[in-house]
């Protein structure tokens, strides 16, 4: 599996600009409704990184990548014998791609009330393994990272985040990277690209 990871913080306006001519028309009326200036630049450059990796992968031009999502709310690609994935958390972009099934899931380190969280989502295994921990961040959002990774590489098949429990089964990959933490579930051996304006700009425009 690939990973892609773009950081939006390192993008200017006129890149997004450039980034936002290749987004398909219906995403378009989305971001036109979001009053956030920065989440807008995020559902932006979210598309772009998406045309970006599938058209390195598929070998076709970027403006040729076609996504929708089904009812679950999973997002998939028309047309291509691949599965995506994607996730973002503050301006960090993360999608993945494979042939098989993948599920990846980025957050931002920082404080959060994760006592809450895990009570309400956790199983007694995972809360277990934060509460002996001696950074209860670093392992809450690994913790929730690869729940969700899990989660959306089966959604079809799981209840809930509480049907899944990592402290049984680990995901493929949990990584630390830019001041974020990152998991993916899919194929045992992946690769891992941080994206740069100048690498995306130039591809989209071909």
């Amino acid at each position: 599996m690939k990973l892609y990871y773009l950081n939006t913080e390192r993008l200017d306006d006129s890149a997004v600009s450039t980034l936002e001519s290749v987004v398909q028309e219906h995403r378009l009326l989305r971001i036109a409704r979001t009053k956030c200036k920065k989440t807008k630049k995020e559902l932006i450059c979210t598309d772009a990184l998406l045309k970006y990796a599938v058209s390195k992968e598929c070998g076709v031009l970027p403006r040729r990548v076609e996504n929708g999502y089904k009812k679950s709310g999973a997002p998939y690609i028309l047309g291509m014998p691949v599965n995506i994935s994607i996730s973002h958390s503050c301006g960090r972009i993360l999608v993945g791609i494979s042939k098989h099934k993948i599920g990846v899931d980025i957050e931002l380190i920082r404080s959060i009330d994760h006592e809450r969280i895990s009570d309400r989502y956790f199983t007694e295994g995972e809360k277990e393994l934060i509460a002996y921990s001696p950074d209860k961040i670093h392992a809450f959002l690994s913790v929730w990272t690869a729940k969700e990774a899990y989660f959306k590489a089966s959604n079809e098949s799981y209840d809930g985040l509480l049907s899944v429990d990592t402290s049984n089964e680990r995901a493929h990959v949990t990584v630390e990277y830019d001041g974020c933490i990152a998991s993916a579930v899919g194929e045992n051996e992946y690769e891992f690209f941080e994206i740069t304006e100048n690498d995306i700009v130039s591809y989209v425009l071909q």
